[in-house]
C-alpha cells in the first residue's frame, strides 16, 4: 500500500468514527428527552392522584350545581364563595398547566390521553358555559384558554382514533 491509500483509509475510518459518535449522541439525547418528559408527566400525575386534588375534583364536578352563569356566580363565584371558587380555579389551573406543556410539546399527547383525558374532558364539558360567562363578565377573554386548548386537542385525538378504528 502506498502512502496515499493509507491516508485515504485513515480519513474514511475517522469519518466513520465521527458519524458513529454523532449517531450515538443523537440516540442518547432522544432517550434523555423521553426520560425527562416521563419524569415531568409523573410529577403531574402524582399531583393528579393526590387526595386533596381528588377531593377538589369530587366537590367541583359532583357537588357544585347551578342553572346558569349568574347562579354559579352567586353560589361559587370569587366574590361570594372564595373557598368554592378556589377549588374550581385550582382544577382549571392544573389543566391549564397540562395544556401549556402539551402545546410546547414538553409532554406527549398519548400520556395525557391515557392518564388524565376523562378528567380534563369532564371538567371542560361541565364548566364551558361558566368559563365563557366568566370571560365576558370579568372582561378576561383569555381565562381558561389553555384548558380549552387541552380539551380541543383531546377531542381531536379522540376523533382521529375513532376514525382510524373504523
Amino acid at each position: 500500500m502506498n502512502m496515499v491509500e493509507v491516508e485515504t483509509i485513515s480519513i474514511v475510518i475517522a469519518s466513520i468514527g465521527v458519524l458513529v459518535g454523532v449517531t450515538i449522541s443523537i440516540m442518547e439525547l432522544k432517550n434523555i428527552v423521553k426520560a425527562r418528559q416521563a419524569e415531568l408527566f409523573m410529577n403531574l400525575y402524582d399531583h393528579y392522584n393526590d387526595a386533596e386534588f381528588v377531593r377538589r375534583w369530587g366537590t367541583v364536578i359532583y357537588q357544585f350545581d347551578w342553572k346558569d352563569f349568574d347562579d354559579w356566580k352567586k353560589k361559587y363565584g370569587p366574590e361570594t364563595n372564595i373557598e368554592a371558587y378556589s377549588s374550581f380555579a385550582a382544577l382549571g389551573n392544573y389543566f391549564k398547566g397540562v395544556g401549556v406543556l402539551l402545546n410546547k410539546k414538553l409532554i406527549d399527547m398519548s400520556l395525557v390521553e391515557n392518564l388524565i383525558s376523562p378528567a380534563a374532558l369532564r371538567y371542560w364539558e361541565k364548566y364551558e358555559p361558566v368559563i365563557k360567562g366568566f370571560r365576558e363578565h370579568y372582561k378576561f377573554p383569555e381565562a381558561w384558554n389553555w384548558v380549552e386548548y387541552l380539551y380541543s386537542e383531546l377531542k381531536k385525538r379522540e376523533t382521529q382514533l375513532t376514525t382510524a378504528t373504523r
